[in-house]
C-alpha cells in the first residue's frame, strides 16, 4: 500500500467526524497527515467562534 500525504485544512481540523476520519485513517497507516501554523491558527479562531474561550482552555485547580 502507498502513503498518501495530506493536508488537513481548518474545516477539517474543526469537524469531528470529519477529524475522526483522518485520525483513524492514519492510525492504520493509509495516510499522513499534515497542518501548518497557519493551518492551527484558524482552526484555534475558528473553535473560539463557535464554543467560546475557555472551551478547553480550562485547568484542573
Amino acid at each position: 500500500m502507498s502513503l498518501s500525504v495530506t493536508l488537513a485544512d481548518a474545516n477539517i481540523l474543526i469537524s469531528r467526524t470529519l477529524r475522526d476520519y483522518l485520525a483513524y485513517a492514519a492510525k492504520l497507516g493509509a495516510i499522513d497527515i499534515n497542518w501548518s501554523e497557519s493551518i492551527l491558527d484558524e482552526t484555534t479562531r475558528n473553535l473560539i467562534k463557535v464554543f467560546g474561550p475557555v472551551a478547553w482552555a480550562r485547568q484542573a485547580p
